[in-house]
């Protein structure tokens, strides 16, 4: 007979597959996902007009950018830029393009119906990451991986096939496995070539090292190591292109757009008793209540503390763009995620930790019902 752990394994992939599943569509496949629209339909490259894609009306998302950079990673063709929304804010974040690419072997077809699968791909490496260091043995350990796996963050991921769920796994794995080596360097470059936001990442390179490590400067200088693809290919961007660093509307003043957006989701649900101002308004609770959770229970010495916390500093500094729908900024701060409901399974003698748990993580409960109501 199978063991409850393996049950509620499969029956969380089999969740996740589903409702992937509920996407497809026949002679279109899963390109429901990448949210391709009608806006840009007539700046799309030439190679991804050839191919049968589904197209969202009236508006799509920036998967659509990405999947058509991994039509052309080397930024060649020259109607690659005129395709982009902002081109040298999309074309930094050119790993999961390279990986579509690679895999779908430089064949377009295979490249457009193979990119909004790559977060599916990343959501199981990340199921296998957090089993190795949380073996789901007790029920809070397997709620804090299912809250880990079905946040808003991961599932907004998928169901939209950007960066974020990418990124994030990079992010927090040198953190998770001990590794600010060789392979913890390869991880942050990797992070920091998929959304800029990984370079926070290097917060778990930082600490003084316990027997056995490397020296703190030998660390250091493999974190440094770990930038130079980042500045390497942006070089290679300013060249091609002659474009300019931008944020692209992502990063603002301390506090003022997150306090904003605080303020008009929740006019709107008691103005309207609109259920997207209550999602607005939980997801920036939950979002405060990880953070409150790891700055009142301080772990300097954990590499996963320090990238969570890293990431709660972000959060005070993300911009209107990004607080215009708060579920893009659960994907912005998914390794915070991640780090606040790890840090409660480790400390086993803490007590509230259930409701902890609930409050922190209570709003993801709107991303799976947009995933479950989206209409493509």
């Amino acid at each position: 007979m199978p063991t409850a752990r393996t049950v509620w394994i499969a029956g969380m992939i089999a969740a996740l597959l589903l409702l992937v599943a509920l996407r497809y569509e026949p002679g279109h496949g899963f390109t429901a996902l990448t949210q391709f629209d009608v806006v840009f339909q007539p700046r799309q490259v030439p190679a991804l007009a050839a191919i049968p894609h589904h197209v969202r009306s009236p508006s799509g998302f920036d998967g659509q950018f990405y999947c058509q950079l991994a039509l052309d990673p080397l930024l060649r063709d020259p109607h690659t830029r005129e395709a982009l929304d902002v081109p040298s804010f999309r074309a930094r974040r050119i790993l999961v393009p390279w990986l579509a690419y690679l895999l779908g072997a430089g064949q377009p077809y295979w490249i457009v119906h193979l990119y909004p699968l790559l977060n599916v791909g990343f959501w199981l490496l990340l199921l296998a990451l957090l089993l190795r260091v949380v073996p789901g043995a007790t029920g809070l350990e397997r709620t804090a991986i299912t809250a880990i796996l079905f946040s808003t963050g991961a599932l907004e991921s998928v169901r939209l096939a950007v960066t974020d769920l990418l990124a994030s796994y990079f992010a927090v794995l040198p953190a998770l496995l001990g590794a600010a080596g060789i392979g913890g360097s390869a991880a942050l470059a990797a992070a920091s070539l998929t959304r800029e936001t990984g370079l926070l990442a290097v917060a778990s390179f930082y600490a003084a090292p316990s027997p056995g490590q490397r020296p703190l400067w030998q660390r250091l200088a493999l974190a440094g190591a770990a930038l130079v693809p980042f500045a390497l290919w942006n070089g290679y961007l300013l060249w091609r292109w002659d474009s300019s660093f931008t944020t692209s509307g992502s990063l603002g003043l301390p506090f003022v757009h997150m306090a904003a957006a605080l303020w008009s989701n929740l006019l709107r649900f008691l103005t309207e008793l609109s259920p997207g101002g209550l999602g607005g308004v939980a997801t920036i609770a939950g979002l405060l209540v990880q953070t409150t959770y790891l700055w009142t229970h301080r772990r300097p010495a954990d590499p996963l503390w320090r990238v969570g916390v890293a990431f709660s500093v972000l959060m005070v500094f993300l911009g209107a763009f990004v607080w215009a729908i708060p579920n893009g900024a659960c994907r912005f701060l998914l390794p915070l995620t991640i780090a606040f409901n790890l840090q409660l399974v480790r400390t086993p003698q803490q007590p509230h930790r259930w409701a902890w748990l609930a409050a922190g993580n209570a709003y993801s409960l709107f991303g799976v019902l947009k995933f479950l109501t989206y209409a493509s």
